[in-house]
């Protein structure tokens, strides 16, 4: 952004557990002073959470600028936060942000929840309710049809099983371009048990897919980084391959 290198990254509050639900989460960016490699630091220092202090349980976050070259943090809000008809339900939002990335502007606009398709299922029950999920979304615009896609993690059934879940990938389009929608979920795009997607060109110029594997799939029993060929057409992504 701006010819400097940020990481935009999760915080857990300090006496709270990463995969409790009751522990308080937010969206923060750290800015690079020298690259990737060099030294970071908060951009905000006294207030980590980058969203407004009592929006807590935000995570995920995801940098996207939009066609007038506003930047957006793309970001999910836990399912502990968000109750509906359908239960403990995660949901998927984006922030507008200021020029320098310190702060947000303005009324959050919400994208979709964690059960609004039909290709993710609840990964669990918490006080009689369902729990679905709903990390990691990153939005990619289509140059050739401008459609704007977001890719976004869930779980998912396995095919010819009802009782396993995956880790799954799935994208939701946006056909106006604009991130208000309307959303229309369109699948999965990658169901073999990783999730938290990138979409990138490399070097040539070749789009990818990035992503970690569940750790029950390495062989050493800890997530790693996956790179899948993927292609588009008629303005939406095309499944990959389901080989890790």
């Amino acid at each position: 952004w701006k010819d400097n290198v940020y990481c935009i990254a999760t915080a857990v509050s300090k006496n709270g557990v990463a995969d409790d639900f009751t522990s308080q989460k937010c969206n923060t960016i750290f800015k690079g002073e020298y690259g990737p490699e060099g030294c970071v630091w908060p951009l905000n220092r006294d207030h980590v959470n980058l969203l407004p202090q009592a929006d807590t349980q935000n995570i995920d976050g995801s940098l996207y600028v939009d066609e007038s070259g506003t930047p957006w943090l793309v970001y999910c809000k836990e399912a502990a936060t968000e109750i509906t008809d359908k239960g403990y339900d995660a949901g998927i939002y984006a922030y507008k942000l200021n020029d320098d990335l310190t702060s947000t502007e303005g009324e959050p606009v919400h994208l979709f929840n964690g059960s609004s398709s039909q290709y993710a299922c609840a990964v669990d029950v918490s006080d009689g309710k369902d729990v679905y999920i709903a990390d990691a979304p990153m939005l990619w615009r289509d140059p050739a049809s401008g459609n704007l896609i977001c890719i976004w993690s869930h779980y998912s059934k396995q095919p010819g099983n009802d009782i396993n879940k995956w880790y799954a990938i799935g994208q939701a389009v946006s056909r106006s371009g604009k991130i208000e929608g309307p959303w229309e979920h369109l699948g999965i795009i990658n169901n073999y048990d990783g999730g938290h997607g990138c979409i990138f060109e490399d070097l040539s110029g070749n789009l990818k897919l990035a992503y970690h594997l569940n750790p029950s799939l390495s062989k050493n029993g800890n997530p790693h980084l996956v790179i899948k060929d993927i292609s588009v057409k008629n303005g939406v992504l095309e499944k990959v391959a389901q080989e890790p």
